[in-house]
């Protein structure tokens, strides 16, 4: 029996090295990734906020209620915006391009168009 060999299976100090380096490069590439996800993240909060506030705006003046005679102005309930008065027919429409500050960044919403 002093001549059987016993055989154990193990990795090299080339492979644990290798893949110790692979491990290391993957985990740089994401860390190196984390801060662009999160300024793509805050950005599309932020724009989702902006989409929000236009939305309300618009839904706001849509809600105005025709003016009587037809061509003054009216004042919008929600937000108090002064909606200047048009004599044009009843298919008139009206282009708003709003400003929306959220945050410390500005962004130019618009056009959109509400139908009087």
């Amino acid at each position: 029996m002093s001549g059987s060999k016993v055989q154990v299976r193990a990795f090299t100090l080339v492979e644990v090295t290798l893949a110790l380096g692979v491990a290391a490069v993957s985990l740089i590439a994401i860390f190196a990734l984390l801060p662009v996800g999160l300024q793509t993240s805050y950005r599309a909060a932020e724009q989702a906020a902006s989409n929000d506030i236009l939305a309300a705006v618009i839904a706001d003046l849509r809600a105005t209620a025709p003016t009587s005679p037809r061509g003054n102005s009216a004042i919008s309930a929600q937000f108090g915006i002064d909606v200047p008065g048009n004599s044009g027919g009843s298919g008139s429409t009206v282009t708003l391009t709003s400003i929306v500050r959220v945050g410390s960044c500005r962004r130019l919403m618009g056009p959109a168009i509400v139908s009087q």
